[in-house]
């Protein structure tokens, strides 16, 4: 096992990352895929670091990270779903459709497989934005969750790992309120389960 792996492993207790107001790691490109080492450009091409947890965050110790972390704790570990291939951008303008409806998908500059409902949750934190309002007007994300059948329970746990990924690039003092206020309702949804 190399380093890199060894690191990998070590770090991937994601609510403890949490609890410590660590980040996951920044990708960077496919060379280890559980840290995204960075290639090293010097004598190796193949060679690389390991990128490792970004620095604490300034949400570190609130009681909205520590809510967050003891709740995903309980509930993460019930709603794993097996990975999907996903284009990583699920921007509306990279969307290709007709009268017929949906053709294609665009932008695969951040393709891999992740986790089928990670992305959804983008749609509800930026619904006030112009780009993202059509999906939030036309209940995209509601109609996906009804037709594939998903607990409203799965779904809240990616809402809840999905804003923390965002919450940690943004100050506590000045919180983005749609964000919030969308985890706070997943985080009650998880609660009265």
């Amino acid at each position: 096992m190399s380093p890199c792996q060894r690191r990998c492993r070590r770090g991937s207790n994601l609510s403890a990352a949490v609890r410590r107001g660590r980040r996951t790691p920044r990708p960077h490109r496919r060379d280890c895929r559980r840290c995204r080492r960075r290639r090293n450009p010097s004598n190796d091409p193949g060679a690389g670091t390991c990128s490792g947890p970004r620095p604490a965050t300034p949400w570190a110790g609130t009681p909205t990270l520590q809510d967050a972390a003891e709740i995903l704790d309980e509930h993460l570990p019930q709603h794993r779903l097996p990975l999907a291939f996903s284009n990583g951008d699920y921007n509306p303008r990279n969307v290709l459709a007709d009268d017929s409806g949906l053709i294609g998908w665009v932008d695969f500059e951040h393709a891999w497989f992740e986790d089928p409902l990670i992305g959804f949750p983008k749609f509800l934190f930026w619904a006030d934005d112009s780009g993202w309002m059509l999906a939030s007007r036309t209940g995209l994300v509601e109609r996906y969750l009804y037709r594939h059948r998903i607990a409203p329970a799965s779904f809240a746990v990616r809402v809840v790992l999905r804003g923390l990924t965002h919450l940690v690039d943004t100050n506590p003092d000045d919180p983005p309120a749609v964000m919030i206020k969308t985890m706070e309702h997943a985080l009650t949804t998880l609660r009265s389960r």
